[in-house]
């Protein structure tokens, strides 16, 4: 019985080998004709990256007409960064808030989320100061409603902020909120539902009492920035609150925000702006020149506003 299977597997291997082998042999023809695509693509690749290098450089010889920083291939550009690239970002951007909020408000003291969607900058807020009197604002009823729910001791606002009040047609991103706006931003997907729907606008001004003061704000709207701060003005101008805001290529420029405008809103109030990890190891501010510089090739998208030094 043994030797009739043997002899059986015999027969079966001598059938297939011609067949595997063939098929290797044509695996390797198809193998030696892919190398030149792939050299080739490599190439195009190589020639794509120098590319988003040059115009991330003439967009910054636009913005100011100074000659910009030099960014090797490779590093950092206008161009959107992968989505793994910009989750790791975050999750750096989002540790170093934190620590920031935990310092800032190490002795209690009031602070203001600004574009608070579902409560990731809110919740430490109000964990590192639980007797704080906090305010939240979200444009989005649903995500308004929810915070209201989770946070009962946060006073918070259904309204956009910006420098003058009435209402607005607000970009409600349906699958990707977070991407939502008074203006349509740059949208890593352009192809994606956006249900518009009317908003409140408010000022900061007209919501903050002068004998409340603000210790802490987080700002994240996706490029309207300059008008939340200017809304606020006295606000920001009474308290020099320490700022966390977002600020980058595809969302700012959608409004025409330059990084002038916003150093010289804060430095008009005697602040200066840092990046996140600087400020948290006492490091020197950014300074106009560096903000345009990280602007123009988008090589980080939040920043902190404090009191400048001295």
């Amino acid at each position: 019985m043994k030797e009739s299977l043997r002899s059986r597997l015999r027969v079966i291997e001598r059938v297939l080998r011609p067949g595997a082998t063939a098929q290797l042999r044509a695996v390797d023809v198809i193998a030696e004709r892919l190398d030149p695509v792939a050299a080739a693509l490599n190439a195009q690749a190589e020639a794509i990256e120098a590319l988003r290098v040059e115009v991330a450089a003439l967009r910054s010889q636009l913005v100011d007409g100074s000659s910009p920083a030099a960014v090797e291939p490779g590093g950092a550009s206008g161009v959107e960064p992968p989505p793994a690239e910009v989750d790791e970002r975050n999750d750096h951007y989002n540790a170093w808030t934190i620590e920031i909020i935990d310092r800032v408000l190490a002795d209690g003291g009031n602070a203001i989320d600004v574009g608070a969607h579902a409560a990731a900058i809110l919740a430490p807020i109000v964990a590192a100061s639980p007797e704080g009197h906090h305010m939240a604002f979200e444009p989005l009823p649903h995500l308004a409603d929810a915070l209201r729910s989770s946070f009962p001791q946060v006073e918070v606002h259904q309204v956009a902020l910006s420098d003058h009040t009435g209402t607005v047609d607000f970009h409600h991103v349906v699958a990707s909120p977070e991407f939502s706006g008074i203006e349509k931003r740059t949208l890593p997907d352009e192809d994606v539902a956006i249900e518009r729907i009317a908003v409140e606008l408010a000022r900061l001004d007209d919501l903050v009492a002068p004998e409340r003061p603000i210790a802490f704000v987080k700002i994240d709207v996706e490029g309207a920035e300059l008008g939340v701060l200017r809304g606020g003005s006295e606000m920001f101008r009474r308290d020099r609150p320490v700022t966390v805001f977002e600020f980058g290529l595809g969302a700012a420029d959608v409004y025409g925000t330059t990084p002038s405008d916003i150093h010289g809103f804060f430095a008009e109030r005697e602040m200066d702006v840092w990046l996140l990890d600087d400020w948290l190891a006492g490091r020197d501010p950014l300074g106009a020149d560096g903000l345009q510089a990280q602007f123009a090739v988008c090589a980080n998208y939040y920043f902190v506003a404090a009191p400048a030094p001295g």
